[in-house]
């Protein structure tokens, strides 16, 4: 078992398929949540950690689990890559009219890793780039590794 710290590569596999993801960073601005990235590629068998030094993102998401992790197998450690570009996004309660059944938000907030909230609209053109805020289990990551989809509706969207 391993501690999750920064710079921390798991594998994580499903009958018989391999991804990897790394532990970049903890977010004040959603409980100091863990943030990962997954990289790109599912793999027939376990792959050399160096192979991923330089491997694309899927997506990245917060989660929450304790130390030491027992889902998912620690591989190694690598350098932390750019997380600047990491945008996130969450509906800005303060401003909703009704529960979340009620149907989409109109109103979100969007921040980059531990930074600043700044409050937009549901048309703005951010969102689509921003990933989910909240932070899931690792259950909802595997399933949006091997499916697709975390298996959550929030606000009236699927994710």
């Amino acid at each position: 078992m391993h501690s999750l710290r920064v710079g921390s590569v798991f594998e994580i596999s499903q009958n018989g398929i391999f991804a990897y993801g790394q532990v970049v960073g903890r977010d004040l601005e959603m409980l100091s949540s863990r943030v990962l990235i997954i990289f790109k590629g599912r793999y027939s068998q376990p792959i050399e950690l160096t192979a991923l030094a330089n491997a694309e993102i899927d997506f990245y998401c917060h989660t929450y689990f304790a130390d030491p992790i027992k889902q998912w197998r620690h591989v190694g450690t690598l350098p932390v890559p750019d997380t600047t570009q990491l945008l996130f996004k969450d509906v800005n309660y303060e401003k909703e009219d009704g529960p979340p059944s009620e149907g989409p938000s109109k109103h979100w907030r969007i921040w980059h890793l531990d930074g600043e909230l700044k409050n937009v609209k549901a048309k703005d053109k951010q969102l689509n780039f921003a990933e989910l805020g909240g932070a899931l289990s690792p259950r909802a990551v595997e399933r949006r590794i091997f499916e697709g989809k975390y298996g959550i509706t929030y606000y009236g969207a699927t994710y």
